[in-house]
């Protein structure tokens, strides 16, 4: 009978339908599926992520300023129409929002691989390890945190062998240097010795 005196049969439509409905708290699971149905095929219909969430806050802002019949409702044991709808909403915007910065992470982390420049060195990767270790050891290098070390050799430098050196590579190597890795750097030493010559 309420419904009957919401609509005004002169002008009915499907839109009229659904705002009496809502007013009135028809909070059924299938209206409220039938709403959210709708919203999708709306959602489905723009280009990026970035219009999907402009659109549901335009919705959001929509369904937050409707009026609805608070005193009453269809299912008693449910929330209101106008919170289920709210709550979807909100908890789509929250799923797009983290959808968006996931993607953004990942493209920067592939643009930072694709375009980051490594020094070639001809040091092998276990002299490289052995040079930073004696920087540390003489205070050249200050720095407590060895795996930040071990993170840096990985990302700035490659070898005549090794384009990409692994963390773990350099971290065996740091910590178990062999005698012809300390010989080999011993003549480059001496080497840069011979041209600090005054």
């Amino acid at each position: 009978m309420t419904l009957y005196k919401q609509i005004n049969f002169t002008t009915i439509s499907e839109e009229t339908i659904k705002e009496s409905l809502f007013y009135l708290n028809f909070n059924s699971l299938k209206f409220f599926k039938y709403l959210t149905a709708d919203i999708i095929q709306e959602l489905e219909a723009q280009e990026n992520n970035f219009q999907k969430i402009d659109l549901l806050y335009k919705l959001l802002k929509n369904y937050n300023q409707k009026q609805i019949r608070n005193f009453i409702k269809y299912k008693p044991n449910l929330p209101s129409l106008k919170e289920q709808i709210i709550s979807w909403i909100e908890e789509e915007i929250d799923y797009l929002s983290k959808k968006i910065k996931l993607e953004s992470n990942q493209l920067a982390t592939i643009s930072n691989n694709e375009t980051k420049t490594k020094f070639l060195t001809n040091l092998s990767v276990a002299q490289l390890s052995y040079f930073f270790g004696l920087l540390i050891e003489t205070g050249i290098i200050k720095h407590k945190n060895q795996s930040d070390i071990f993170r840096f050799i990985a990302e700035n430098f490659k070898t005549n062998n090794t384009e990409k050196i692994s963390v773990d590579s350099i971290k065996v190597k740091y910590y178990n240097v062999e005698n012809s890795t300390k010989k080999a750097f011993r003549e480059k030493l001496i080497e840069l010795l011979g041209l600090t010559k005054l």
